[in-house]
């Protein structure tokens, strides 16, 4: 996936869990998995995800917060001007619960498939790739595709209504 698509969709998700922090408290194990380790890498849109996750998950709280306590507690970021734009933008927009979820799940297989293809690429780079791992990838890489399809028609039909 090049670059600049990618940098979207995290900017996407870094939206999303601003203004729907109790979707994005479905999405722990998408951050661990996903997010950290580009964020360690030096991403900034994940490192920026990362702060607000660990917000987010620290915030104790019977119920979700609402934007404007997740907003509040960011307020010492040194992104929360930009946490707050994202906000706003988002408010013009306002998704349905539904369509988050679906473009989530589309995001997260678009980075699961891109982690996947790297390794894919690591392996088949050796002289002597492990043809083993190189099938169970390119199953998993298959698989993963035909879940962000059958999401993307979801969400297709989602936004038809």
């Amino acid at each position: 996936m090049p670059a600049g698509r990618s940098a979207d969709k995290l900017e996407r998700i870094l939206q999303y869990f601003i203004t729907h922090p109790a979707i994005a408290l479905e999405y722990n194990s998408m951050v661990e998995e996903e997010i950290v380790e580009r964020a360690e890498r030096g991403d900034s849109v994940c490192e920026q995800i990362v702060e607000v996750w660990r917000v987010l998950t620290g915030m104790t709280l019977e119920h979700a917060p609402s934007t404007a306590s997740l907003l509040l507690a960011l307020r010492r970021s040194s992104h929360a001007s930009h946490y707050e734009a994202l906000a706003a933008r988002e408010f013009e927009v306002e998704a349905s619960d539904e369509v988050v979820r679906a473009e989530f799940e589309m995001i997260r297989g678009s980075l699961e498939l891109e982690t996947v293809k790297g390794e894919l690429q690591r392996l088949m780079a050796d002289p002597n790739p492990n043809l083993e791992q190189v099938g169970r990838l390119t199953m998993r890489e298959r698989k993963i595709r035909e879940d962000i399809e059958q999401t993307k028609r979801r969400q297709s039909m989602l936004q038809q209504y």
